[in-house]
């Protein structure tokens, strides 16, 4: 991989066969490459208890690494080495989550001993494509909702009489719609007059209370 295409890495502060064998050297230097990079560090929750970093770490890299288990389909393996309670119901995909966030760049530099920050990885897109409201650590947006999603639709059996306002030579004339859905604040309908067909919404008048003096 050619080093200028992507960030170099910083050497690492230990060997992989040290950082495992010492929690404490691990996460010292998980935090000092994080410091590095200029990423967010943070010690996750899950379950209601602090996430094991370096237990995930040796659990993943001993699997050989995240793109291998993630490929032979062994993540249920991690998963099930942390004994999470049953409340956390999400908590395979937040794991890989906080892999892939705070564990990658680790990985490539203490375990596959890389020293060029490749391109996103397959599976750390998916992840965060796939993580409501996360995208790459900042703030996403929720999907608008549709107006399919957000309307009521009704079998198309009701009928409604109604006096159009809109086109000036029609105006006073009563014409036949058929309503199609219904939503908070009215009506989706389609009405005919004369050869033309409409469609539209029609809204619900507020109700303003009369003052007499």
């Amino acid at each position: 991989m050619a080093s200028g295409s992507y960030s170099q890495y910083p050497a690492p502060l230990a060997k992989y066969d040290e950082v495992v064998a010492d929690p404490q050297l691990f996460m010292t230097s998980l935090e000092k490459l994080h410091s590095i990079m200029g990423t967010k560090f943070m010690i996750p929750i899950i379950g209601g208890r602090n996430l094991d970093l370096h237990k995930l770490f040796v659990e993943v890299t001993s699997r050989g690494g995240i793109e291998e288990v993630i490929r032979e389909k062994r993540w249920k393996e991690v998963t099930s080495t942390f004994n999470f309670p049953s409340t956390a119901t999400n908590a395979s995909f937040q794991l890989r989550k906080y892999y892939y966030s705070l564990l990658q760049h680790y990985e490539c530099i203490y375990y596959l001993k890389m020293q060029d920050c490749g391109p996103p990885s397959i599976g750390a897109l998916e992840t965060s494509n796939t993580t409501p409201g996360f995208v790459h650590g900042l703030p996403k947006m929720p999907p608008a909702q549709s107006p399919s999603a957000a309307t009521s639709i009704q079998p198309r059996i009701n009928t409604i009489e109604f006096i159009p306002g809109g086109a000036a030579s029609s105006v006073g004339n009563s014409v036949i719609g058929v309503i199609d859905g219904k939503f908070d604040s009215g009506y989706l309908v389609t009405v005919k007059m004369g050869k033309d067909t409409l469609k539209g919404a029609l809204y619900q008048a507020p109700q303003v209370p009369l003052h007499f003096s």
